[in-house]
């Protein structure tokens, strides 16, 4: 981290006791920003869509329906920003058959949907806290890649960032040491509460001030953009947590982590700002597409099966695939509590009407199937 690259930044370069090195301590997240009118544009425009994207979410037909394959695909997006590879399609997969992947990214995967999950159950009757920031941290390190880098505790040791590999000197940015972590952690719960200023403008630099902080020894960016959901379905701007920003940032991760360091660097929070609503808005519009898509094509079907009297159960599988497109036929005897050879009847109406194709399977009882059109439209 060079000096050098520090100019009007949004916070201090604070030299380590030990004088081997200094870390950056940020500033306290503004309370008023200058809007010009390219912010002001941006900001209408990504309300606007988020608005739009909350009031299909509201009109969801079942609460279930498109939110499992939306977080599966966000924890999908989310960890692969840090480097984790893991198929979202094998993931539901492994889901429908009441599985998990043996596998490391996989199971990262896995800890993130329990993590946001756990989030968005807390947040209906608790505040988002220290005590929910932990423990989404326990839950996402919980038995993965980090289980040894203190899950649900702030970090005690000093990190920085950089290419792996890449020593504290030749750094691109150190965070604050450990002894000063609580200031910065103070400052961003109690921006949280700041009510005086564009929701999602405050969203920005919550994220900005999170990242920035880095708390924890591991996870730091999944736990940030975990909190984005969970801090807008708190404020009551989303009705369901259908907006995801990690596919907006993992599309432009080099831009996304310019944008956070020139903050630090050069106090460009109008850059980071306008950068985040971008996404907001992208997403948002994407979000909106995709479940009025799901939305019709889960009607079209639905009406398609009102007709077909030979098979009553056939329209109750409808639901569960719009939770997850992949289902086995002891998935569906399980559901539809009939016997296997029932079950293997319905989903074969389900074949002939070209709902499920079946997957690739070397298990005869283990066959799975799936409904493409609902893959091609979370874009799988």
């Amino acid at each position: 981290m060079k000096e050098s690259d520090f100019i009007s930044p949004a916070g201090k370069l604070i030299e380590d006791p030990s004088g081997e090195y200094e870390y950056f301590l940020p500033d306290p997240p503004p309370r008023q920003i200058d809007i010009d009118a390219e912010l002001n544009l941006l900001n209408s425009e990504a309300e606007r869509n988020i608005g739009m994207l909350s009031g299909v979410g509201a009109t969801l037909p079942n609460p279930h329906i498109l939110i499992r394959p939306y977080l599966t695909r966000e924890a999908v997006l989310s960890s692969k920003i840090e480097g984790t590879q893991a198929s979202l399609s094998e993931l539901l997969r492994y889901q429908a058959q009441g599985e998990r992947s043996a596998k490391r990214d996989e199971a990262e995967v896995y800890n993130y949907i329990r993590a946001l999950e756990y989030g968005l159950e807390k947040i209906k009757t608790s505040e988002i806290d220290f005590d929910l920031i932990k423990e989404l941290h326990r839950i996402l390190l919980t038995g993965v890649r980090g289980k040894n880098k203190t899950p649900g505790e702030f970090r005690n040791v000093q990190v920085w960032i950089g290419e792996e590999g890449t020593s504290r000197g030749e750094s691109t940015f150190v965070p604050p040491a450990p002894v000063a972590l609580i200031k910065p952690m103070h400052d961003f719960m109690d921006y949280i509460s700041e009510k005086d200023i564009p929701l999602l403008i405050q969203t920005a630099l919550m994220h900005y001030h999170f990242e920035t902080t880095h708390p924890f020894l591991d996870g730091n960016g999944r736990i940030g953009r975990l909190l984005i959901t969970l801090f807008l379905c708190k404020r009551g701007v989303l009705s369901k947590p259908l907006l995801y920003l990690s596919a907006y940032f993992e599309k432009n991760k080099a831009e996304y982590y310019k944008k956070l360091l020139e903050v630090s660097q050069k106090g460009d929070y109008a850059s980071w700002i306008k950068f985040f609503l971008r996404g907001v808005k992208e997403q948002s519009e994407d979000g909106k597409n995709r479940a009025l898509s799901l939305v019709r094509l889960r009607e079209n079907y639905r009406s398609m099966l009102s007709k077909e009297r030979s098979f009553p159960k056939a329209s109750m599988i409808i639901d569960k695939i719009f939770e997850n497109p992949f289902i086995s036929v002891i998935g569906a005897s399980l559901f539809l509590n009939v016997t296997y050879p029932t079950a293997k009847r319905t989903i074969s109406s389900l074949q002939r009407f070209g709902l499920l194709t079946e997957a690739d399977s070397h298990v005869r009882r283990r066959k799975m199937y799936y409904n493409p059109e609902i893959l091609k439209i979370l874009g799988i």
